[in-house]
């Protein structure tokens, strides 16, 4: 009896024992079924069997919330930066527009400034070469005066002169009885003589006036070649310190460009290096 007992203790204890032992080679079943369908099924059965963790719903849905939340907050570090780049180089374009503005002013200011003293120095030459025309014109009327003073002068004594010598020819003749063809003749001798007197000295003040003309316009001349060697130089010294302002300026504006160029490209290498 007791051997039979201990037979079906033993068998009691058998089936229950394979039953426990077909449960735990089945559990890992239901908890890959629990977790999704198809692959998630598979891989959760291959897990369970390997005696790996099973990942549950809920790891994955925190894993999915934690990967959004990644990724949000990489999308916002990336919109930050972005940002970030796009106002530094609106600041650099900013900077480059203003130095550009305070260059072109500096170089229209500097034109007005040279034109002013080339305007100045014009002005200045033509004043004395007016000054200088002024004076010889002044010159040439004095002397002017006092050549027509003087052949007034001497045709007013040439005509006393003949006016004297015509009464005394005729008293002369008067008193010797002299009357008729000589009498004429010897006045017209006296006429002509007159005549060819008057010619001489008018000659006299024309050559003189011609002269005096001649040495005005000489003066003129060599004042307005004055103004001209001048006005030539002034221009010629504007438009030397005109070219080495303009020169300036390209200059300036070629650096502030390379250096514009240089930080845009120091932006980029830097995105690229945040964006990588």
């Amino acid at each position: 009896m007791t051997g039979m007992t201990n037979s079906k203790n033993k068998g009691k204890n058998a089936n229950p024992n394979i039953k426990i032992s077909q449960k735990k080679e089945q559990r890992p079943v239901g908890l890959a079924t629990s977790i999704y369908t198809g692959q998630s099924q598979e891989l959760g059965l291959n897990q369970a069997l390997k005696g790996e963790p099973v990942v549950t719903r809920n790891d994955l849905k925190a894993s999915t919330k934690k990967a959004k939340e990644t990724k949000a907050a990489d999308t916002a570090r990336i919109a930050a930066l972005q940002q970030l780049y796009a106002q530094q180089r609106a600041e650099a374009q900013s900077r480059l527009s203003q130095t550009a503005e305070s260059l072109t002013q500096s170089y229209q200011e500097g034109e007005a400034r040279l034109r002013s003293r080339l305007d100045a120095l014009l002005s200045q030459l033509r004043t004395q070469r007016e000054q200088a025309d002024k004076a010889a014109q002044e010159e040439y009327d004095r002397s002017s005066g006092r050549l027509n003073t003087s052949a007034d002068r001497a045709l007013a004594d040439a005509y006393a002169s003949k006016m004297a010598a015509q009464r005394n020819i005729e008293q002369l003749l008067a008193s010797q009885g002299r009357t008729g063809g000589m009498s004429e003749s010897t006045l017209l001798n006296l006429t002509n003589q007159y005549g060819k007197s008057r010619s001489e000295l008018e000659n006299e003040r024309q050559n003189g006036i011609t002269e005096l003309l001649g040495q005005l316009q000489k003066q003129k001349n060599v004042n307005q070649n004055g103004y001209v060697s001048g006005a030539t130089q002034a221009r010629q010294s504007y438009e030397s310190q005109y070219e080495q302002l303009r020169r300036q300026l390209l200059d300036q504006q070629l650096a502030q460009q390379k250096e514009y160029e240089r930080l845009l490209q120091s932006l980029s290498k830097q995105e690229t290096a945040a964006f990588s």
